[in-house]
């Protein structure tokens, strides 16, 4: 039955009719016709996405852009909102530091209403801290992420930072006074394993681990501090202990001898 269908008899089965030969042919460039078609709609959609046009605007600081391209893109709903609106932020916040007076918070608003998992809220943090690494504003930007995420650990909040090529002693030296009380009210295993009390009145904090140094300032007995650097062991007064760098709760920063710490120990 089939053979008759296809036009040709059982006693001569290697003649093929034309219309077997075109349904032969089809068989073979239907797949690759189905296979170019999916790479240009994925081509199509690639072109359509905004993102690496985005990122190489805000590379370039062509905020104002940025927000353009954006509402338009949101306007097709063809992107999450929620990654757009981090994008969005992080070019508001660059409008905002090269003013210096204008206060653009539209975006960055609207992303704190729609992201109520926080997940895009703290990317947009990542995004900014990322790009705005050498602004004078930087170490506010950090302290306001860390005041945003009150319930991460300060220790996995500062790892994200320091992957952006800060080192530890640079990012501690410059973190201002506001941000300082914010850490030390924060109750995790990473402070409390840093945190010393000062164990003598009105005791002098020099600007160098040294008696010769400058004395920056000094610490009332039973004050709390965070140590972030061990230097040299040293012996005083017929007692030895190494010099510390510490950050007190007023944000005043420098050395400290470790024998007037309560708790002293090796880290």
């Amino acid at each position: 039955m089939i053979s008759r269908y296809l036009g040709y008899k059982p006693n001569e089965p290697h003649k093929k009719t034309v219309l077997q030969k075109m349904f032969n042919g089809f068989i073979v460039i239907f797949p690759l016709i189905f296979f170019l078609t999916a790479v240009y709609l994925i081509f199509v959609k690639v072109q359509k996405n905004p993102i690496l046009e985005i990122e190489n605007l805000l590379n370039q600081k062509e905020y104002e852009k940025v927000l353009g391209l954006i509402e338009d893109s949101l306007k097709e709903d063809s992107i999450s909102s929620k990654h757009l609106l981090v994008y969005a932020s992080a070019a508001e916040y660059g409008i905002n530091e090269s003013s210096g007076v204008e206060k653009r918070i539209k975006y960055s608003i609207k992303l704190e209403k729609e992201d109520s998992t926080g997940i895009f809220i703290e990317e947009s943090y990542m995004k900014k801290m990322n790009l705005f690494y050498d602004s004078k504003n930087f170490f506010n930007l950090l302290c306001d992420y860390v005041n945003s995420f009150p319930q991460k650990s300060l220790d996995s909040q500062i790892s994200s930072v320091l992957e952006k090529g800060f080192d530890t002693e640079t990012l501690w030296l410059n973190i201002e006074e506001n941000c300082v009380n914010q850490i030390f009210s924060k109750e995790d295993k990473f402070i409390k394993n840093k945190m010393r009390q000062i164990a003598a009145d009105n005791l002098n904090l020099r600007s160098k681990p040294s008696l010769d140094s400058d004395i920056k300032g000094s610490l009332s007995e039973k004050s709390n501090v965070l140590i972030r650097k061990k230097g040299a062991l040293t012996t005083y007064k017929d007692q030895k202990a190494n010099w510390y760098f510490i950050i007190s709760e007023e944000g005043l920063q420098g050395w400290v001898f470790g024998s007037y710490l309560k708790n002293n120990q090796v880290y």
